[in-house]
């Protein structure tokens, strides 16, 4: 038998239950979406592949994460492609993705305030993570990235709700722009 669970009020679809210590983390100034230096690519792949094996010891032992018609993401060939995605595990959904991917990268979209997690936020880039920007000086690398990503034919995944909420299974409201990127570039989208 498992230990009684936490139980959560909401009071509307934009509350977020799971903070982070340094929540209000930015953008820093000169922040590269896309890195071209070979020693950051060669880290990036080093701390990919160490994150895909810890996801695969947590996500099949502790969260018991199972796929069912995964296949569905393989068939699209040579194509970069959204996925989209209830956000209800605070760590979980880090790692998840990654493991829906393979063989493929995993690229998923994130808040600037997971760059304030310690030690951990440093590295989110390095582990697949597009930071979403604040300002719309920033905006033209964000989509630079996503579409260099998407023509890598990678997987970028989207969790549209923007905020955890812990093991809810039912569909929120999405915002106005939830579809945007991949309605402006003609690119498929799977949920």
């Amino acid at each position: 038998m498992g230990r009684p669970g936490k139980t959560y009020y909401y009071r509307n679809w934009d509350d977020d239950v799971v903070f982070t210590k340094h929540q209000e983390a930015s953008i820093p100034p000169g922040f590269i979406w896309l890195h071209t230096n070979w020693v950051y690519r060669l880290s990036s792949t080093i701390v990919s592949g160490l994150c895909v094996g810890f996801a695969t010891i947590y996500c099949r032992l502790f969260l018991h994460v199972t796929f069912q018609n995964k296949r569905c993401l393989r068939t699209q060939g040579k194509q970069g492609a959204f996925v989209f995605a209830n956000h209800t595990q605070p760590l979980g959904d880090v790692f998840i993705p990654m493991l829906a991917a393979l063989p493929r990268r995993a690229y998923t979209i994130a808040e600037a305030a997971n760059l304030g997690i310690p030690i951990v936020g440093k590295m989110l880039t390095m582990g697949g993570a597009l930071i979403l920007p604040a300002k719309l000086s920033q905006m033209m690398q964000f989509q630079r990235a996503m579409t260099v990503r998407l023509k890598q034919h990678q997987r970028i995944f989207v969790y549209p709700e923007a905020h955890v909420w812990p093991y809810y299974t039912g569909i929120r409201p999405f915002p106005n722009g939830a579809f945007h990127y991949p309605v402006s570039a003609t690119w498929p989208v799977m949920p």
